[in-house]
């Protein structure tokens, strides 16, 4: 199977940006519990771009960089007419 490289960066600076390797391609909107340090807490993906980051010479690898923040299911509005 292909792994993908996907960089996650956090929309608040108080974290570090997470890299890693997946089989699945990211996409907006996607939801991701990230555990740390015991406790864990739901990411949701807000946009995603494709990176060609060059390596020496000719080649080069595709990342997908995504930006992320922290997302509550209770506080997603349900709309009702």
């Amino acid at each position: 199977m292909l792994s993908y490289k996907i960089k996650f960066n956090f929309e608040d600076d108080g974290h570090q940006s997470l890299i890693f390797e997946s089989n699945e391609k990211p996409f907006k909107g996607e939801s991701f519990w990230i555990e740390e340090n015991g406790t864990h807490q739901e990411y949701k993906v807000n946009d995603v771009q494709k990176v060609v980051v060059r390596k020496e010479g000719s080649s080069a690898t595709l990342e997908y960089h995504c930006r992320i923040e922290k997302s509550d299911i209770r506080s997603i509005p349900i709309g009702f007419k």
